[in-house]
């Protein structure tokens, strides 16, 4: 291989260039189509708020773009090998290559280097670009676009735990020395699973150590319907405020070493970190599919002997393209429920289609 590519760096070269200028032209018209529709869509909401401008249309327009390119970045390295290896078929580069001694391993080599660069450009951008306009995004769209500025962005609207045979269901929101909670209910069940009382507090505080109150009570006594009320009690739930915080995890908003803090806390409380732990591995994971399109997308150009004419074979690449996507989607949800463990629902589709893509070229190769 090292001997093959000595005699023709410049076709490495030719190969690289080309198909790193199809993944920029692809990139630029996807972002252009995606951001003017998008724009088009939110336009109205945008400019409804009073004193809103042409200036607050760039804005969501400089908070989504980073958006879109973490998620059609993989999807235009697809759609550029495509163009790429299907360039290379037609105008019969591929057969002078293959002619001069290059294996289907060596053609695709210069695609699989700009394709790593891709999938390591796709991992920094998203840890250093855009989980903070996707946060600020966020932020401002709670308030409406700046309708209702003062109106503050609930970070758990309702959250439950629980601890031994009590459920707490709550609305939590961050104090200065603990979590402050509204429209509190307490539901505690006896060893058979039924209930035994239910407790409503309009409003209640939790501090860091597990002690806490709770204002405006009403307990009711399942069994005998007794209902007792109260101004203020005191309350110690054996429950800590990262009880209440560790559901409102968005990790698309969250940076790697954040999510996996995160997790540990979850873990760490008793709760099932499985579904953040998917993300975690995930966010690992995902730039790779970058790495995997040229995989995916090489059948155009050197395609099984008679499969068919290159727009064929282009259809078929774009198919394995489309049904990594889904299967990614489907294989995360299950590890999101905890169907199955995290680390394979994260890696599984990236190996799957690897297979696949190596399987292709061996028997090309063979």
């Amino acid at each position: 291989m090292a001997a093959a590519y000595t005699r023709a760096p410049a076709l490495s070269r030719y190969i690289a260039l080309a198909f790193a200028r199809y993944i920029a032209v692809v990139l630029l018209g996807l972002l252009a189509i995606l951001q003017i529709m998008d724009v088009i869509g939110e336009s109205n909401r945008i400019l409804s708020v009073a004193g809103a401008s042409e200036a607050d249309l760039w804005r969501y327009v400089q908070l989504r773009l980073p958006i879109l390119i973490s998620q059609f970045l993989p999807f235009a390295v697809l759609l550029a090998t495509l163009i790429t290896c299907g360039t290379l078929a037609v105008s019969s580069q591929v057969v002078i290559m293959r002619s001069s001694g290059l294996s289907p391993h060596q053609v695709l080599l210069p695609m699989l280097v700009i394709a790593g660069l891709c999938a390591s450009f796709h991992l920094i951008w998203n840890e250093t670009v855009t989980v903070h306009p996707a946060a600020r995004l966020a932020a401002w769209q709670a308030t409406g676009y700046g309708a209702n500025p003062s109106a503050p962005v609930p970070q758990a609207p309702e959250t439950w735990t629980s601890t031994g045979d009590t459920i707490i269901r709550a609305r939590p929101t961050l104090a200065e020395n603990g979590v402050a909670l509204e429209d509190v209910a307490i539901f505690s069940h006896v060893h058979n699973g039924g209930l035994d009382t239910v407790t409503f507090a309009a409003r209640g505080f939790l501090s860091p150590d597990g002690r806490g109150a709770l204002e405006e009570v009403r307990t009711i006594d399942i069994v005998s319907r007794d209902v007792r009320t109260a101004v203020r009690m005191d309350w110690q739930p054996q429950v800590t405020p990262a009880h209440f915080f560790v559901q409102t995890v968005n990790p698309d908003k969250m940076a790697l070493l954040d999510l996996a803090a995160a997790a540990r806390v979850r873990a760490g409380v008793g709760r099932d970190a499985r579904a953040l732990q998917s993300e975690l591995y995930h966010k690992l994971a995902r730039p790779l599919a970058s790495l995997l399109m040229p995989l995916l997308g090489t059948i155009v150009a050197v395609g099984l002997a008679r499969t068919g004419s290159v727009l064929a074979r282009a259809s078929i690449g774009l198919a394995l393209g489309f049904a990594y996507f889904i299967a990614d989607n489907a294989i995360m949800a299950m590890g999101r429920s905890g169907s199955i463990p995290p680390q394979i629902a994260a890696w599984m589709a990236v190996l799957i289609f690897f297979v696949i893509g190596e399987a292709i070229l061996f028997r090309t190769e063979h």
